[in-house]
């Protein structure tokens, strides 16, 4: 089968989404993460061991910005840190 991402082989990417936004306080809208509303956040090392599991040989994973960048030249990555850890 090739190794991914080479000529004459198949890359399968799977992928985990994350929307997320969080409005002004004076917005009239809730804030919205789908890490949240799908109970990724409780469940991501599940979700990315059934990636593997299915074949897949890359993933799209969604940052959740918001929270990993704070502020001008705050980054605090600790989400992603763990999740490429794993």
């Amino acid at each position: 089968m090739g190794t991914a991402f080479q000529a004459g082989s198949f890359t399968w990417i799977g992928g985990i989404e994350d929307t997320c936004v969080y409005p002004a306080p004076s917005a009239a809208m809730e804030p919205l993460d789908e890490y949240d509303l799908t109970e990724h956040t409780e469940h991501w090392r599940d979700d990315l061991r059934a990636v593997r599991d299915l074949g897949a040989t890359s993933i799209r994973y969604g940052v959740n910005w918001p929270l990993d960048h704070t502020g001008p030249d705050e980054f605090h990555g600790r989400m992603l840190d763990e999740r490429l850890a794993f």
